[in-house]
């Protein structure tokens, strides 16, 4: 509590708390700029090199990165919305990094990382895609309430028109 010197008319101080950023459900909360991505791709940065410094077999490294870290990161993307910039340049880090940890030839091509495992592929989660998509339909579902008080948030807010923006992006 921060003493803001906030007092009643009885001489009760009134106690007040400052209006910081907040880490909620693994995103970061502005009280102005609601749901943030900053410092997403540093944090990614930091996981890869953490994972490549580990003592593990490749096809290990490969399992960790694919249950475990993307889904973390995609988790943080579908709550933040970040620019599609920023999802596609972690998608190609992750891309390079996959590439460092069975050394393959930068010039392998990418469909042999996303393709799924039956398909003779990878099957390395693509953050764009699975980003977007899941962003969509959290917000597909959040247009279909029937709390009024959301509603007058959403509308106020443009977040249909932001949805649609979305759905054209991919």
């Amino acid at each position: 509590m921060i003493d803001t010197h906030l007092s009643l008319a009885n001489g009760a101080i009134i106690p007040s708390v400052p209006a910081n950023d907040i880490t909620y459900l693994g995103g970061l909360i502005s009280p102005w700029s609601g749901l943030q991505y900053k410092g997403l791709t540093e944090k990614l940065h930091q996981a890869l090199q953490r994972l490549g410094c580990a003592s593990l077999k490749p096809h290990q490294k490969l399992n960790l990165l694919s249950t475990h870290i993307i889904p973390y990161f995609l988790h943080a993307i579908s709550l933040a919305n970040p620019p599609i910039t920023l999802v596609r340049g972690m998608d190609s880090s992750i891309r390079t990094h996959v590439k460092d940890i069975l050394h393959l030839p930068s010039c392998t091509p990418n469909g042999l990382l996303y393709c799924s495992k039956r398909d003779g592929g990878l099957g390395i989660p693509k953050l764009e895609n699975l980003g977007v998509c899941t962003a969509l339909k959290q917000g597909m579902q959040l247009l279909t309430t029937t709390d009024t008080a959301t509603q007058a948030l959403l509308k106020a807010s443009k977040f249909e028109l932001r949805m649609e923006k979305m759905a054209k992006s991919i």
